[in-house]
């Protein structure tokens, strides 16, 4: 094993390596093969702090450093010092003490040493996962994917307040003739869901025609769930005046999230009853999210797309993103999960789609002879190469049907065929009464649905009325295949600076993976769904006529 002055040597020996990554990589893979866990470390310091290192002060950039490591990259303290000791000598710095960092706050303090096995547990788990956590110089192009950000500005509530808001409801209930008892009580920061068993006799509107009393008593606005799911009491939804919302980062570190092992992670939001909701493409297929404008469903596009990034690579995702306002996801262009460059265009739009279908024969084709039933079951075979799941997301479809009203049914094609295949769509729109979406609808089972006109308008996209009532800004109702009823979700606050950290974070780590593209383009006549896989890819990026 390389001893902190040796590894200081040789990178001193090597400093015209100093800048590239890959070759650094592979330097160091050769050099201390048998220290995979240094050499990332080694490799985060240099891509993350090396421009400043000599001339920064050594404290300052210690704590800088050990912020990053620790909070970014789940890096035990122990490893972090120890990585950021061997920069520091091939500088010629003297490391001072530094105690124990503490990322709830960003101050220096001691730590105990429980604190540090969570620590040393938690970076495990983060190696584990990351396919690249083990470089090697004959393989450099492994994906890493990035971890999940923290926020400093997470909202906590106060449970003390909360049983004095719920016995103030239950005095107001029983007041007013309305015999009830606070059997539940559940807050996520955001919304807090009080469970009401009613007493023998006791009438559902006995208790919603006290809308008004509730909220004032509440100090907020409410919403009824009846009944709450899985249960027989009366749901009250208190959505919080403090603080209305949801940070990206409280997603991403929920339980359900961490905890998921969805081949296609669906993150949507808080649900009303505690938690989050997370579901899987592999599972429901496909996803339509309907509602008006402005009320959420690009930030929930951003959610759901930030939810792959930081749990999958290209070897089990592939992303086709289609926004053809060229409103909100050109930011996306040149990660590696992009099949192909973000598509702006309807006449590209269609000749993906069409690519699509010739992909759903090819990998149908494959499964047929395999005796497969779908591509799990195929992936899952030893020897078999593996294929993705490929997941399309356009953000807002209208514009595509009115550029060619075909296109209807070779989506109704992909929803139905897609699931076994691998292959899945998630669809916005705000057109929710228009007559492709119906068509489209018939065939996707799953569906969010937010803020809506009219109350047929909700009927009709989710098949029950409640879209129109809702309230704030990014509240969802979402139903999907063996819910008995819609579940109520606050959705995440997903902003545009989670999305570019994303982004770069997630192409630095992979800059060898280079910008989706395909080459030798050439001119393509009007797509047609018997053209080769490559004159339709050729098409996409090329422009074509049609």
């Amino acid at each position: 094993m390389r001893d902190n002055t040796a590894i200081s040597a040789f990178l001193i020996e090597h400093k015209d390596a100093f800048g590239d990554s890959r070759l650094l990589r592979a330097l160091l893979a050769d050099f201390m093969p048998e220290n995979k866990a240094l050499q990332r470390v080694l490799l985060i310091i240099h891509d993350e702090g090396i421009s400043e290192m000599a001339e920064a002060d050594t404290n300052i950039i210690t704590n800088k450093l050990l912020s990053i490591l620790i909070d970014d990259y789940a890096i035990s303290e122990e490893q972090a010092n120890n990585a950021i000791d061997i920069w520091l000598r091939v500088f010629g710095k003297e490391k001072a003490f530094v105690p124990t960092y503490n990322q709830n706050d960003g101050d220096v303090k001691e730590r105990n040493k429980n604190d540090n096995q969570k620590a040393s547990a938690s970076n495990k788990v983060a190696s584990d996962r990351r396919p690249n956590a083990d470089f090697s110089a004959k393989d450099v192009h492994k994906y890493y994917i990035p971890s999940a950000p923290y926020s400093r500005d997470s909202s906590s509530f106060d449970a003390k307040k909360l049983k004095d808001k719920a016995m103030q409801l239950f005095n107001l209930l029983n007041e007013n003739g309305a015999r009830a008892t606070i059997a539940d009580l559940n807050s996520n920061g955001v919304s807090t869901t009080f469970g009401i068993q009613l007493g023998a006799g006791v009438r559902v509107n006995s208790v919603t025609k006290l809308k008004k009393e509730i909220e004032l008593c509440l100090g907020g606005k409410v919403e009824f769930e009846i009944p709450l799911p899985g249960t027989t009491l009366l749901g009250i939804h208190l959505f919080s005046s403090e603080n209305n919302s949801i940070s990206f980062s409280q997603g991403v570190h929920s339980k359900e999230y961490t905890d998921s092992f969805a081949k296609v992670p669906v993150l949507l939001g808080a649900s009303s009853t505690g938690g989050f909701i997370v579901d899987d493409l592999d599972r429901i297929g496909h996803l339509l999210i309907g509602g008006s404008s402005g009320s959420g469903k690009s930030v929930l596009l951003d959610t759901i797309i930030l939810g792959v990034l930081y749990k999958k690579a290209p070897i089990d995702v592939q992303l086709i993103l289609i926004d053809t306002n060229v409103l909100n996801l050109n930011v996306y262009n040149g990660i590696p999960l992009l099949l192909i460059p973000v598509i702006t265009e309807s006449n590209k739009a269609i000749a993906a789609i069409h690519w699509l279908l010739a992909e759903a024969k090819h990998r149908s084709k494959i499964l047929a002879e395999a005796i497969k039933k779908d591509i799990d079951d195929y992936n899952e075979e030893p020897g078999n190469a593996a294929f993705p799941h490929i997941t399309v997301v356009i953000d807002e479809i209208s514009p595509i049907i009115d550029y060619d009203n075909s296109i209807i049914e070779d989506i109704q094609y992909l929803a139905q065929a897609g699931k076994a295949l691998g292959i899945h769509l998630i669809i916005s729109t705000q057109m929710v009464n228009s007559r492709g979406i119906k068509k489209i609808k018939d065939s996707i089972s799953a569906r969010v649905v937010f803020n809506v006109f009219s109350e047929s308008e909700s009927k009709q996209f989710l098949g029950v009325s409640g879209a129109e009532k809702l309230q704030g800004i990014g509240d969802m109702l979402y139903k999907c295949p063996g819910d008995p009823a819609p579940k109520l979700i606050k959705g995440i606050n997903t902003n545009r600076e989670d999305v570019t950290a994303a982004v770069e974070k997630v192409k630095t780590l992979n800059s060898y993976f280079g910008e989706a593209s395909y080459n030798n383009l050439g001119d393509v006549s009007k797509s047609s769904k018997k053209q080769s896989l490559s004159n339709v890819r050729r098409h996409i990026v090329g422009g074509g006529n049609g």
